[in-house]
Formats: structure tokens, C-alpha cells, sequence
């Protein structure tokens, strides 16, 4: 087992059954991390663990989780910490990027990427905080390029990219002298 900061620490990733989800979940098994994998896609979310456990070994834990779900996210950290102890690491990956004309944009189509992108995360911080606090752990949270430059193809989905740089540096601003990391990725177009 390679020797790594992340060696041996315990992982969740949301938004874990494909894109950088996924890639997320084979580079922390690839480090030695214990890997917690959530989405929505049951079936994908067993494939990739089996993928991983061929691959590298160690020990993986499928939770099938919506975020836009406060109880299906406790219910994800109360599995987590039941399995492995703890948690170490949180990846707040889960997100929705559809282009969203505000003028022709449906309410539902608002509320399901709000839901997604901003709600899912706070639930899952808010949830993983005093299990990652535990073990000076670390919170990352998958931004965007679009959360630090306006977009008009996109607006809502901008918007909440700029929610969550936000809502992340306040976390870090509040957590951190606990010990916990914070950090913030924002990718371009995947």
C-alpha cells in the first residue's frame, strides 16, 4: 500500500458514479484512502467499487445518496462513521451544471439544481463537520471556473459555483483552527 498523506484516512466523495466524482475515488484508492462512494446511481456506484477493489485493494463502502436528501446525507455520514470509525476526508463533489437561461429556465429545473448544488453540500458539511474535526481532517469542495467568472449560458449553475467558494471559505474561516483543512477546486469545463 503506498504510503501517502491520505494513506489509511477515510473518504466520502459525493457525485461519486462518474466525471470527476469517479476519477476522485480512484486517485484517493490509488493514494490508500478508504473510499466512500455516493450518488444517486446505485448500479454505477457498484461498479466503480468493484473497479477499485480489483485495482487497489483496501476497503470501499457504496452509499446510494441524493444530497438534495438532509436524511439520506445523515444517514451517509451515521454509515461512514458506523463502518470506518470516523471520517477524514469529505469531497463535496455532487453537482448539477445544465445550462439555465434564467428567462426560460423552469422553476423545477431552478429548484433541482439549487437543491443539488447548494443544499447537498450544506447538508453534507454540515453533517461530516464534527466527525472530520475529530481526526483534523479535510473539506474539499469542487467549485468551478464559472463560481469566479460570470457566465450567461449559465447562470444559475455560476450562481451556485460562486455560493459554494463562498459558503467555503465562511467554513474555513469557522473551522479551521479546529484543525480542519478546507479546500476549494475549480476545474473548467469537464
Amino acid at each position: 500500500m503506498p504510503t501517502t498523506a491520505v494513506s489509511g484516512q477515510t473518504a466520502i466523495v459525493t457525485g461519486a458514479s462518474s466525471g470527476i466524482g469517479a476519477a476522485t475515488c480512484r486517485g484517493l484508492a490509488a493514494a490508500g484512502a478508504t473510499v466512500v462512494l455516493a450518488a444517486r446511481s446505485e448500479g454505477r456506484l457498484q461498479e466503480l467499487a468493484s473497479e477499485i477493489n480489483a485495482d487497489h485493494g483496501g476497503d470501499t463502502l457504496v452509499v446510494p445518496t441524493d444530497v438534495r436528501e438532509e436524511t439520506a446525507v445523515d444517514t451517509l455520514i451515521d454509515k461512514t462513521v458506523a463502518e470506518f470509525d470516523g471520517i477524514d476526508i469529505l469531497v463535496n463533489n455532487a453537482g448539477l451544471a445544465r445550462g439555465s437561461d434564467v428567462e426560460t429556465m423552469s422553476t423545477a429545473a431552478y429548484e433541482t439544481m439549487q437543491e443539488t448544488n447548494v443544499d447537498g453540500m450544506f447538508y453534507a458539511t454540515r453533517a461530516a463537520i464534527p466527525h472530520v474535526r475529530e481526526r483534523d481532517g479535510h473539506l474539499i469542495f469542487v467549485g468551478s471556473f464559472a463560481g469566479q467568472y460570470p457566465r450567461s449560458y449559465n447562470a444559475v449553475y455560476a450562481a451556485s459555483k460562486w455560493w459554494t467558494r463562498g459558503f467555503a471559505k465562511s467554513v474555513a474561516a469557522q473551522v479551521g483552527d479546529d484543525g480542519v483543512g478546507v479546500t476549494v477546486v475549480n476545474p473548467g469545463a469537464v
